[in-house]
């Protein structure tokens, strides 16, 4: 099957209110979720020095809001019928809220 292709979510903006446009075309980050040599100074005198340290509010970073910056290299996809020691599937894992989003 073709890969989906990769959509920005709309509206992000991260902590400064920068949103996926602005580290495009600023070359801020890279597909791997790092920040470039691009990145903005402004950012740095404050402390951000990672996409992580630039999150919104709800703590969602570029890497996890902007295709540029790896949204869906970071994104996974569950394995058909799998199951744990205890036959929990995956769907009872994000029902029970047992494990976080990196």
């Amino acid at each position: 099957a073709p890969e989906p292709e990769c959509v920005d979510i709309v509206g992000w903006a991260d902590s400064e209110g920068a949103g996926c446009g602005d580290y495009a075309r600023g070359g801020w980050c890279n597909e791997d979720g790092d920040v470039t040599a691009s990145w903005p100074a402004s950012y740095l005198s404050k402390g951000l020095g990672s996409l992580a340290h630039a999150a919104d509010a709800a703590g969602l970073d570029a890497s996890h809001a902007c295709c540029v910056c790896g949204r869906g290299a970071n994104q996974c996809e569950d394995q058909r019928g799998w199951r744990d020691s205890d036959h929990r599937s995956c769907a009872d894992y994000e029902a029970y809220g047992w494990c976080t989003a990196a």
